[in-house]
């Protein structure tokens, strides 16, 4: 919620907010633990988020999320856009690196 409707951010309107994504679920003991996803679009995946559940987070699971996250859409250019920066560094550990605005994509 916090990425979008801000004049700073994105609007309800783009893409990110609007496309359908296909969704990855990490489970434990047949419990949800967290979740990765991405709306293809083009040639391009549009990040959906990645989530894990507090009491699993700093056990690995996000960073298995994100293996299994480029896996699944190797085919396409993956673009993320981070809410939280925390989040940041494991796309980094697994080689996504910042892009300048001008190099996106109009839409």
């Amino acid at each position: 919620r916090i990425r979008y409707n801000r004049p700073d951010m994105l609007p309800l309107q783009s893409l990110w907010a609007s496309l359908p994504a296909t969704m990855i679920q990490a489970f434990l003991d047949d419990k949800p633990v967290g979740i990765i996803g991405a709306a293809p679009w083009g040639n391009y995946a549009l990040g959906a988020g990645i989530h894990v559940r507090r009491e699993y987070q700093g056990n690995g699971i996000s960073s298995f999320l994100i293996q299994r996250f480029i896996e699944h859409f190797s085919e396409f250019t993956l673009l993320i856009n981070i809410g939280n920066p925390r989040v940041l560094q494991g796309y980094l550990r697994a080689g996504f690196h910042d892009v300048e605005p001008y190099s996106l994509p109009d839409e």
